[in-house]
């Protein structure tokens, strides 16, 4: 493909711009959201695009919200420093376009807030003004059906005129493949099709009645390859992105992602497990050269979770420490060494583990790592290491994903010295 086209098809999906016992899916989506929280922005408490270097950037924190909220998680309760995440979702550019309004409203509206309210501008005026005599908004298919998106999650009914226009102007849009395509393209793609599908079944179309996601489902079937993954055509290499989103528009036709008809290589979920290294981070050959990281992985959290767009979060929400933690010391805080200091650990039950190479020991201001014996579980000290009387002990964790974690407590030296 040129390079101008994919730039243009990626455009699109990104708002598409908008950017601008557990099952193993159970195990995936909890590796993935642990990455989520390593790397979140400790001041801001938002995200960047996941490329070296690259600033916090309020599109890449909204799609960092929406896939947090799709794990049942809180983005209150997501702060490594001084930011938090629901803050960041709800910060709106200074100049906001409607781009940045569509994506905070289906994300306000995720973490469980009302985006007429908890957003600075009102999207659904904004919308309305925004929709043309045929019922397109901003001109783009792709817009529109992140419209309706923001429309539902700012409460307008699927009857509402808006919504039905909307609507009317998808299905014109569709081609004779059942798929659809970005406004800059001549041919169908996956994940302007998946979006145009989650958009109609939130208006509350299902297959069994509407002929248009019939074919469109027709058209999924077809792109689907035998590793279980996407490309972002038929007959294009796999990739996490227009897998994640394919996966996201079956679930939002009723249907399973790995059952059925949707069986080939596994499903898509497990491609997209498969995809995943051990620290949780998709892996180089899941991406596309002008994929964002962040936005495949929240995605990929997305799909795990099959929470397709636009969603709020069922039930109550859970508090997942994701970083590593102490659970058994000995001796106990202000106990006299005996033997060995012996320390306990684990990561969350989904986490990606505790990384014994990052696992660092000091005591009395010491590192004394390279005398101790080191697992993903525990770490045990021998007495002969360990100076008599009162010490500090200082227990650095890192699990695999990048979440840190620091102890300290004071113990007593063996008796009689080294």
């Amino acid at each position: 493909m040129a390079r101008g086209r994919r730039s243009c098809i990626v455009a699109a999906a990104v708002v598409g711009l908008l950017v601008a016992a557990p099952t193993a899916h159970a195990d995936s989506l909890g590796t993935s959201v642990d990455y989520l929280a390593a790397t979140q922005d400790r001041s801001s408490g938002g995200y960047s695009s996941g490329r070296p270097g690259a600033a916090v950037n309020h599109a890449y924190s909204s799609w960092a919200g929406m896939a947090v909220a799709a794990a049942q998680e809180s983005p209150r309760r997501w702060s490594p420093g001084r930011g938090v995440l629901s803050e960041a979702l709800a910060r709106l550019p200074a100049e906001p376009r409607l781009s940045d309004l569509l994506r905070s409203a289906v994300a306000v509206r995720a973490a469980g807030a009302d985006p007429r309210t908890a957003l600075v501008v009102d999207p659904v005026p904004a919308i309305r003004e925004a929709q043309a005599a045929d019922g397109l908004i901003g001109g783009s298919l792709s817009v529109t059906a992140w419209s309706v998106f923001a429309l539902r999650a700012g409460g307008v009914g699927s009857r509402d005129p808006a919504l039905v226009a909307a609507s009317a102007a998808i299905r014109r849009a569709q081609r004779r493949d059942g798929g659809w395509v970005a406004s800059c393209q001549r041919r169908s793609d996956v994940i302007t099709t998946a979006t145009a599908i989650q958009a109609l079944a939130a208006t509350g179309a299902r297959p069994g009645g509407d002929a248009h996601l019939r074919r469109a489902r027709t058209y999924l079937q077809r792109a689907h390859r035998r590793d279980g993954g996407f490309g972002l055509r038929r007959g294009r290499r796999s990739r996490a992105v227009p897998t994640a989103w394919a996966a996201l528009a079956i679930t939002s036709l009723g249907e399973r992602p790995g059952a059925g008809r949707w069986t080939s290589g596994g499903g898509p979920l497990r491609y997209l497990a498969r995809s995943l290294s051990a620290a949780g981070s998709l892996r180089a050959a899941a991406l596309a050269e002008s994929d964002p990281p962040l936005l495949a992985q929240a995605l990929t959290t997305m799909a795990l979770a099959r929470r397709p767009l636009p969603f709020v979060s069922r039930g109550r929400r859970r508090l997942v420490e994701h970083r590593p933690r102490v659970i058994a010391r000995q001796p106990a805080p202000g106990g006299r060494v005996a033997a060995a200091v012996i320390v306990q650990y684990r990561d969350n039950a989904l986490g990606a583990g505790v990384n014994p190479s990052r696992v660092r020991l000091r005591i009395g201001g010491r590192d004394l790592t390279s005398f101790a014996r080191v697992t993903p579980f525990s770490v045990q000290l021998p007495e002969r290491f360990i100076p008599p009387g009162k010490q500090r002990v200082r227990l650095d964790l890192v699990d695999r994903s990048g979440n840190r974690s620091r102890s300290f407590w004071m113990v007593l030296g063996p008796r009689g010295g080294r």
